[in-house]
């Protein structure tokens, strides 16, 4: 307990510049979408430009080190050749300067992450170290958190929601973050949390699932806790006997058969999920099937853009101005609700491919290693990252830092098995 946070608490080169980066991920611009094409930079948005150029300086000073640490591992060489591709797109893009500038600060954040990747070395140190990662990241987003309460007391009518549902729905004002934002890291923490507990027992974890889980439930983010319920169901599978299992689902069904008998409480729980919407809003995703519609009737179809698409990052911002355009929604359609949807209009099939082919890889890079806390967190990432990839778009987001995390821990796993067994051989 005293090593992890001492290296929790260490201020080290790495995590100042992590949370700068963090810092730069946060929204403080207020302004409407009419007043950012009037300017696109104004103090708002100047702190993100001042983050990307330190990490750019920072990241550019790393390289050789870096392009080593890459070599050594195919997930990381096929994530660096999708980058590349993204930062090519630009050339055929809709908006070429759109498409660079964030293709070249996604491949600057994965690269400040292999940075991370590469100070871990081979041994239990390795592995604090990255404990020691996760949890700063825990750390940042629970700080994130206290935002949104602090925005919830100050401005009420803006933070809350109400609508007809029986909990208010929460977002943050300052600096802002939507409820799906907000639904996705709870739901992830409250997850981190649980296998923490379970394994280290710290009080950290305890205090982050205190606030993590009435922030899930606040969010009212179905397409997190779902995922967040199926990650729990695997975890009490893999980490508890089979007879201790059995009895957990005997006496969960009875108690779910006696609470649908005698109680309304089902009724509640279902007024819950339905977030004031209608039978037909709940069935099409909150609308999100007339998005995916309209998306299929406005994107170009020819063969080019088929395989390459629109140009990275701006292909789904032009189908989602046509989407508006089409559908004649009271609020601007900025994405298209769904990473894959989105990435095939932006990349094409080939961007698709880069895609699946690095979820893939970093599956099965967490499946083979035993199970343990890194196995677990893994999973938890990995079940809640790629079920909410079909209802969001930012699964491939620079901002995506969990996402990122998932690939540190796929590839430290891969390389501490292939370092046993070379070991072995010896």
């Amino acid at each position: 307990m005293i090593d992890q946070n001492k290296h929790f608490f260490k201020i080290s080169l790495s995590g100042f510049i992590f949370f700068l980066l963090f810092i730069g991920s946060v929204n403080f611009s207020m302004r409407t979408s009419e007043a950012i094409e009037t300017s696109l930079v104004d103090l708002s948005v100047l702190h993100r430009i001042v983050v990307f150029f330190i990490l750019f300086s920072f990241v550019f000073y790393k390289l050789p080190r870096l392009l080593k640490t890459i070599k050594k591992n195919n997930l990381l060489k096929i994530f660096l050749y999708f980058c590349i591709y993204r930062i090519a797109s630009s050339s055929w893009s809709v908006f070429p300067l759109w498409s660079f500038y964030r293709s070249v600060e996604f491949t600057i954040v994965f690269l400040f992450f292999v940075y991370i990747l590469s100070t871990l070395d081979k041994s239990n140190f390795g592995l604090e170290k990255l404990k020691s990662h996760i949890k700063r990241l825990c750390f940042f987003y629970a700080l994130l958190m206290f935002t949104v309460i602090l925005g919830a007391i100050i401005w009420p009518d803006l933070a809350l929601s109400k609508g007809n549902n029986i909990l208010p729905q929460i977002k943050g004002i300052i600096p802002r973050w939507n409820s799906n934002g907000i639904g996705q890291a709870s739901a992830i923490l409250v997850g981190i949390s649980i296998v923490s507990i379970f394994y280290l027992k710290d009080k950290f974890s305890f205090l982050l699932l205190s606030l993590s889980l009435p922030m899930l439930l606040l969010a009212q983010t179905r397409s997190a806790l779902a995922p967040l319920l199926i990650f729990i169901l695997w975890f009490v599978t893999k980490h508890f006997s089979y007879l201790a299992n059995i009895l957990t689902y005997m006496i969960s069904f009875l108690i779910f058969l006696f609470l649908f008998i005698t109680s309304d409480i089902f009724i509640t729980v279902f007024d819950y999920l339905l977030r004031g919407q209608t039978s037909e809003q709940l069935l099409s995703f909150s609308s999100r099937f007339i998005v995916w519609e309209a998306t299929l009737q406005n994107v170009e179809y020819n063969i080019f853009r088929l395989f390459f698409g629109l140009g990275a990052f701006a292909g789904g911002r032009l189908i989602a101005q046509r989407n508006f355009e089409s559908l004649s929604e009271g609020a601007p359609i900025t994405t298209l609700d769904n990473t894959w949807l989105e990435l095939w209009v932006d990349e094409g099939f080939i961007g698709v491919f880069f895609g699946l082919y690095i979820i893939y890889l970093a599956f099965l890079k967490i499946k083979h290693a035993p199970v343990g806390f890194f196995k677990a967190i893994g999973y938890c990432l990995f079940i809640i990252i790629i079920f909410r990839s079909f209802f969001v778009s930012s699964t491939f987001l620079h901002t995506n830092f969990f996402f990122m995390i998932l690939i540190i821990i796929a590839v430290q796993l891969d390389n501490l098995r292939n370092f046993k067994n070379e070991r072995i051989n010896i």
